[in-house]
C-alpha cells in the first residue's frame, strides 16, 4: 500500500482545520524472539485494531537530515511507561521490526497508510525514554538495474 493511496475521509481529516474526526499512528514492533508482537498507539487511550489491542504508550519519530551514504533514518522516542520493555529489549541481539500504521479514529479497522520493514537499531534507554533508529536498511540491498546494457538487449547503444 503507497502512502499516498488513502482515502477521501482521512485526507479531508488530516487536512481540515477543525474536524470531529482524527487520524492516529499505529505501531507494531515485532522480533524472532518476541510473541506475541507488541501493538502500540499515541492515541491517548488503547485502542482495538483488526483484533489487536493497541496500548497506549506516547511515542515520537523525527526524520533524521537523509545522507547518500546511509539508508534513512529516524530517531524513535518511546515512553519508557513499564521496565518490562527495556528487559525485552536487552534479551535482544537482533534489530526489532517496526511497522507504522495511520487510522482514522472513527475507523480503526482500515489502514489508510503503512510503512513497515523499518528496523530499530541503536537502542539506548532510562527511566524515562527509550529511544533507537529506525532505518530501512533493505532498500540499498535492492538491485537497482536488472538488465544488462549489451547489444543483444540495447542494440541501438552500439
Amino acid at each position: 500500500m503507497s502512502p499516498r493511496d488513502v482515502s477521501l475521509a482521512f485526507r479531508q481529516a488530516f487536512n481540515a482545520q477543525s474536524t470531529e474526526e482524527g487520524v492516529i499512528c499505529l505501531v507494531t514492533i515485532t522480533h524472532p524472539d518476541m510473541q506475541p508482537p507488541l501493538y502500540l498507539t499515541n492515541a491517548g487511550a488503547n485502542v482495538e485494531s483488526r483484533g489487536n489491542t493497541f496500548l497506549f504508550c506516547p511515542f515520537e519519530a523525527n526524520i533524521v537530515e537523509e545522507s547518500p551514504d546511509r539508508p534513512p533514518q529516524a530517531k524513535f522516542r518511546l515512553a519508557n511507561v513499564d521496565r518490562r520493555l527495556v528487559e525485552v529489549l536487552r534479551s535482544f541481539t537482533a534489530p526489532c521490526n517496526i511497522t507504522v500504521e495511520l487510522v482514522r479514529i472513527s475507523d480503526p479497522d482500515t489502514v489508510e497508510a503503512a510503512w513497515t520493514d523499518f528496523l530499530l537499531k541503536e537502542v539506548q534507554y532510562d527511566a524515562i525514554v527509550i529511544e533507537g533508529v529506525l532505518t530501512l536498511e533493505g532498500i540499498f540491498r535492492e538491485p537497482e538495474i536488472s538488465w544488462t546494457f549489451s547489444p543483444s538487449y540495447f542494440p541501438g547503444l552500439f
